[in-house]
């Protein structure tokens, strides 16, 4: 079961594993709320390497191992193609009891990432429990749509 829990990410340590298109699509929505990104990875998507060069984030090149998991982090995202690394960070995170959001398997997912509508003092997520992200999207946008003529 799930509840949702607002957390105050600033400053934050949050670490990706795999630096592709889902990594930066998550990545940015995040950096907003001004966490401590680090991202490890053989390759990047470019536009992580573009928040590298302005200092946004920290990429490190090299492949994942699990001794990049250190308590240090607060969050844990796992974007990667390779199921046996995927597998291998969840089982370290959660026996460092770091919560950990797996691209591939919702059912290990110790959070997931909503859609978000920020307006004024309301923060309004809307999520599938990580089963249908384009759903979550949808009803996100009818949200936005009724409240075209109400201020915040």
């Amino acid at each position: 079961m799930c509840y949702p829990f607002v957390f105050k990410i600033s400053s934050k340590n949050i670490l990706f594993i795999g630096g592709g298109r889902v990594a930066f699509r998550k990545i940015k929505s995040l950096l907003d709320y001004s966490p401590n990104i680090h991202v490890v990875s053989n390759e990047f998507h470019d536009g992580i390497l573009r928040l590298a060069d302005n200092k946004e984030l920290t990429v490190i090149k090299k492949k994942a191992q699990i001794n990049d998991i250190d308590s240090c982090f607060d969050f844990v995202f796992v974007c990667t193609d390779d199921y046996n690394t995927n597998r291998a960070v969840v089982r370290v995170c959660k026996q460092k009891n770091i919560p950990v959001n797996v691209a591939d398997n919702p059912a290990e997912c110790d959070f997931f990432m909503p859609a978000l509508i920020d307006k004024g003092d309301f923060l309004i997520a809307v999520s599938s429990k990580g089963k249908n992200p384009s759903k979550s999207k949808k009803i996100k946008e009818i949200l936005l749509s009724l409240m075209k003529n109400v201020s915040l």
